[in-house]
Parts: C-alpha cells; sequence; structure tokens
C-alpha cells in the first residue's frame, strides 16, 4: 500500500519541463508565472516540504546535448534544485515491488519505497559486492564504502555530464520491433480481447518468470504466493498489486494500441522514467501525449498522483502543499 499523505511530497519533472525550469533559471526565457513557480519549488525543496528527484531517462536526454557548456549548465541546475536526489530506473525497483507483495499478504510492514527508493544515490541503483570468500562483516563494510562512493553529487553529476551518442541502428531497431509487435496486436479485431491478450502475454512472458526468480531468490516459495488466477479481471486486480510494474505495462500497452503514432525510440526512456513516479510520486509533470494514456488508464486515480502536461498547471496545486 502507498501512503502519500506524509512529507516530503514527491515532484517529477520530465527532460523539457526541465529545461523550461532552466532556462529561466540562467534568464535565456522570461515567463514571470514560471518564475515564480520555480522560486515556489526552491521553497518548498528548502523547507523540506518537497522532493524533486530525477532519474536515468533525465541523465540519457542531458547527456545527448552535444554542446558540453549547455550540457554543464543543465546538469548543474537539475542538481541544484533536486539536491542530487534519484532513483533508479524500473528494472531496478522490480524487485522491492514483489517483497512488498508477500509482505502485505502475510499482514507485514511494508518497505517505504518512497523514502528507500528516491534517495541520493546512483541512477541506476546501488551495487552490490557478492562474495563467498569475504566474511560477512568485511563484505558489509564494503558494500557500505560503496554506497558511499556512488553516492556523492560527484558521481551523479558524471552521469548526467558524459556525453552519449546514440547509434541510429539500435534506434531503428527499436522502432522496428514495436511496429512488427503491433501488427500482432492489431490482428485481434475486438478492444476488449486485445487488451485481455496483451495482459496475458505480459503476465506469462515477463512478469511471472521475473515474479518466479525473485522469490526463489529471496528463499520464498513461489507456489505460495502466486493466487489462483481464473479469468481477466483477477488477472487484471493481481497485477495492479504491483503499481510501478503495472504503471510500465500500461503506458506501454497505450502506447502499442495506437497504430496511427510512429513508435519512437525516446518512447524506451519516457516509459522507464515514467513508471515509477506515475506511481509513487504525488506530482507528475510530462509531455502530454504519455499522461493522457495514464489518465485513459485511471493511474491517476488508481494511485492518487496528479498528472499534467503544463508548468502553468502545477503552482496552484504546489500552493497546498
Amino acid at each position: 500500500m502507498i501512503i502519500k499523505k506524509d512529507y516530503p511530497k514527491l515532484l517529477y519533472l520530465d527532460q523539457n519541463h526541465m529545461i523550461n525550469l532552466a532556462k529561466i533559471h540562467y534568464g535565456i526565457q522570461k515567463d514571470n508565472k514560471v518564475s515564480e513557480l520555480l522560486n515556489t519549488i526552491r521553497n518548498l525543496v528548502q523547507s523540506g516540504k518537497l522532493k524533486v528527484a530525477t532519474n536515468f531517462t533525465n541523465s540519457v536526454e542531458t547527456s545527448k546535448v552535444m554542446n558540453p557548456d549547455r550540457r554543464q549548465r543543465y546538469t548543474e541546475f537539475m542538481l541544484s534544485i533536486t539536491k542530487c536526489i534519484t532513483f533508479p530506473p524500473y528494472v531496478y525497483i522490480f524487485e522491492p515491488e514483489i517483497l512488498n507483495y508477500v509482505l502485505r499478504c502475510r499482514g507485514k510492514k511494508e518497505f517505504n519505497l518512497r523514502e528507500s527508493i528516491v534517495t541520493v544515490g546512483l541512477l541506476l541503483g546501488q551495487p552490490t559486492i557478492i562474495s563467498d570468500t569475504i566474511d560477512k562483516e568485511t563484505l558489509k563494510k564494503m558494500n557500505k564504502l560503496s554506497q558511499l562512493i556512488v553516492s556523492t553529487p560527484q558521481m551523479i553529476e558524471f552521469s548526467f555530464n558524459k556525453y552519449r551518442e546514440i547509434d541510429p541502428k539500435t534506434k531503428s531497431e527499436y522502432v522496428n520491433e514495436i511496429k512488427a509487435i503491433q501488427e500482432n496486436v492489431f490482428k485481434i479485431k475486438d478492444k476488449k480481447l486485445r487488451k485481455m491478450a496483451q495482459n496475458l502475454h505480459y503476465l506469462k512472458t515477463y512478469f511471472l518468470p521475473k515474479f518466479i526468480e525473485i522469490l526463489i531468490k529471496n528463499k520464498i516459495n513461489p507456489l505460495k504466493n502466486i493466487p489462483n488466477l481464473r479469468n481477466e479481471n483477477e488477472i487484471e486486480q493481481f497485477l495492479i498489486e504491483f503499481p510501478m510494474a503495472y504503471c510500465n505495462h500500461c503506458l506501454d500497452c497505450g502506447r502499442i494500441s495506437e497504430k496511427s503514432r510512429e513508435p519512437k525510440y525516446n518512447d524506451l526512456w519516457d516509459i522507464t522514467g515514467l513508471a515509477f513516479p506515475i506511481a509513487y510520486f504525488d506530482y507528475v509533470v510530462s509531455e502530454k501525449y504519455f499522461m493522457t494514456v495514464a489518465k485513459r488508464y485511471k493511474l491517476d486515480e488508481l494511485y492518487e498522483t496528479t498528472l499534467l502536461n503544463k508548468l502553468s498547471d502545477l503552482k496552484k496545486y504546489l500552493e497546498h502543499c
């Protein structure tokens, strides 16, 4: 269960909105309303009532900027407004969500992912040193030191400010893969049957294999923790138990279900970056397309998250923060 009544509140801004705030900050653009919003965000962050977080998607988008001075400015602005608060991509949060489900079923206290995941740290999750030859106490000290190293602002800044160039072949292969999936999905004419097929495919080919793998890794019997899923409604209700995974699945399904829209390579990063904040944050400001998809699946209602596509609409919500 996600409890959002506590403080600080959590805000996620996609890259375009971060850049718009940065332009105001550096005086590149003038907009009194956005300037007021930026001051409001800073004051709330300073008072401890709000956390603004970035993730690997912001890092990827920033590192694609070819001009090193501009890249450095964006990096410095984002790290200043977030205080180096980050959260890792979807795949690194899958395990704690599954363990929370087991704890919930057993009536035990769950991990607070809003606290433990949204923190100062490496954008790709904290590395863990594993060894059969090092004693447990030494291993514990080594992992603690490793975590301190990767959690420094310098390491996070390096991740943002390193220039990356995406291979055009990689982009093309990804887009073609999505188009091939779309063709198969649209062979099913009935929309309800199509949605059912997408849920079943996700459950059988990705979710359950990962679910079983993680439970076995944590020495938990999978057979005792997988319910008897007899129909489409029970499958969907089961998936809803895993907020971030369900958000990721819905955004992906929504994107695939719109054949009139050309798939984009950046969709991969957008979905990866949005799945966790849509489920666990209080406010998300991102591009209109994915906010519309999220609302179509009623993710804003399901997880009580304010989803916006305009910066100008955010201030009235932050006034109640």
